[in-house]
């Protein structure tokens, strides 16, 4: 699913950004916080928030996308 997202981005003229991207990087420092309240208020779905994959594109507004995790 991750790779699929990734191709129709890139099929669509968009630069997905590497994990060690900075911007990635920041992306998911902000979402940790927000994956961690999620949990707690709802337990049942730390499965799928752990395995979020966070997909950023280059662009000059923020593009940033989620989906589950696996390949």
């Amino acid at each position: 699913m991750v790779e699929s997202m990734i191709t129709k981005l890139e099929g669509d003229g968009l630069k997905v950004l590497s994990e060690d991207d900075s911007r990635v990087q920041y992306v998911e420092q902000i979402l940790r916080p927000l994956i961690d309240s999620c949990i707690y208020f709802s337990p049942e779905c730390e499965e799928y928030m752990r395995n979020l994959k966070v997909i950023v594109v280059e662009d000059d507004t923020v593009h940033a996308y989620t989906t589950m995790g696996g390949e």
